[in-house]
């Protein structure tokens, strides 16, 4: 922080970090919806609903769902999808990555349900903890996320430096 400010820095945002350690707590299953790996076909879709998620899906961000892409799960009720989640292992420490579920389905429950499925998934591939990271303005997330269990371990800031 300090070196930011003294080059003329500005903060750009910050980001909780949280841990989940043991199983996520048990909860309503969404009838009808299916959390799978991702296939030939959903990139549009996975950019669309990042893009409603994190902003503008240009070039770039293509580039990184492509890099990433065998990480990647999507959620579908009845053959469309409306979620999607990178869920990583690295050892035996599981991450969760650009999770978004469309706009119109947010606050009903299925955010819930792909995310106990993922941290479960995880765990069952060999993951102790799962970690993720959250803007600290995203009150509604933060919600989701401590009420499945995880805590927040550090607040990151992200300085922008003016060249």
């Amino acid at each position: 922080r300090a070196l930011a400010l003294r080059r003329g820095g500005a903060l750009g945002h910050s980001e909780h970090a949280l841990l989940l350690e043991g199983p996520p707590p048990d909860g309503p299953v969404e009838e009808g919806l299916l959390l799978r790996p991702v296939r030939d076909g959903d990139q549009a879709a996975v950019l669309e609903l990042l893009a409603s998620g994190f902003g503008s899906a240009g070039p770039d961000h293509a580039a990184l769902v492509e890099q990433t892409w065998a990480d990647t799960l999507v959620a579908e009720r009845e053959g469309l999808p409306v979620a999607t989640v990178r869920a990583t292992l690295d050892g035996d420490r599981g991450g969760v990555y650009g999770f978004v579920v469309r706009p119109e389905l947010r606050g009903h429950g299925l955010g819930r349900d792909v995310l106990r499925r993922t941290c479960i998934r995880l765990r069952a591939s060999g993951a102790s903890v799962v970690g993720l990271e959250v803007s600290v303005d995203n009150e509604g997330a933060v919600g989701l996320y401590t009420s499945l269990g995880f805590r927040p371990v550090a607040t990151e800031d992200y300085y922008a430096l003016l060249l």
